[in-house]
């Protein structure tokens, strides 16, 4: 199985039943939902610490950070802001304003 690319998940932060807020990881590799289990998949999630998804018939593995957090999705799911973490770390400041009119040098 070859790898994908990217998963989002969006997220209603302040519970009003809009989504509002997201975030975008990079795939790792997938395997096949019929010959893993989900206490196997969140088992290697653990291990090689990854975040797991499932979605039948391939359960997805993708890196534990985002690459890009996005805050303000509109109706058609795109993001008003985003920024990208190129070091896949999380939150803690590192990570830039991204627009694709004006790409960062550090971005690749």
């Amino acid at each position: 199985m070859s790898v994908p690319g990217l998963i989002s998940t969006y997220y209603d932060l302040d519970r009003d039943g809009k989504l509002d807020y997201m975030v975008i990881r990079k795939v790792i590799r997938k395997a096949s939902a019929e010959e893993t289990t989900i206490e196997q998949a969140i088992e290697i999630a653990k291990f090689d610490n990854l975040s797991v998804y499932f979605s039948h018939p391939v359960v997805f593995f993708a890196n534990r950070n985002p690459l890009f957090y996005c805050k303000g999705v509109d109706s058609r799911h795109n993001c008003t802001n985003i920024w990208v973490d190129i070091a896949e770390d999380g939150l803690n400041g590192n990570e830039e304003l991204y627009t694709l009119s004006t790409p960062s040098l550090g971005v690749r």
